[in-house]
């Protein structure tokens, strides 16, 4: 799908993607929709994709376990949903969402490996790098 971007993982918590509400919010800019929102679902292992404007939902992907918070591309293209897992469990993959299809796509999957809890995530300039926290 042409979707390549390097991934820089720190071992430490920090906050580098302020939310306004629990669950990760954020605006991108999908073609034809103002306002549109993205919401984790932590029960459901899923985002949802909403028009703000018109109150519809856009869709609804499955992610991995217990979505935490999600980072846009500048560019509004891509969302990266980071997958922090269950109590019991530590996550360590990130879900990547193809933004740019009337209907949003989940298009891969990145294991961290031995990295857990991913949290705090954020593109860098030129949407070809992002930063990754992990616990």
């Amino acid at each position: 799908m042409g979707f390549a971007f390097r991934l820089l993982i720190g071992s430490i918590t920090l906050s580098v993607f302020a939310a306004p509400a629990p669950n990760a919010v954020s605006h991108s800019l999908v073609p034809g929709l103002h306002g549109t929102l993205l919401a984790t679902n932590m029960n459901d292992n899923t985002l949802t994709v909403l028009d703000l404007a018109s109150g519809r939902t856009v869709a609804t992907l499955p992610t991995g376990a217990a979505p935490h918070e999600v980072a846009v591309s500048h560019d509004g293209r891509w969302a990266v949903v980071s997958n922090y897992g269950p109590a019991k469990e530590p996550g360590n993959t990130l879900t990547v969402v193809d933004l740019k299809p009337a209907v949003p796509v989940v298009v891969r999957t990145i294991d961290l490996g031995e990295y857990h809890r991913p949290h705090g995530s954020v593109f860098l300039p030129g949407d070809t790098a992002m930063l990754v926290t992990s616990e």
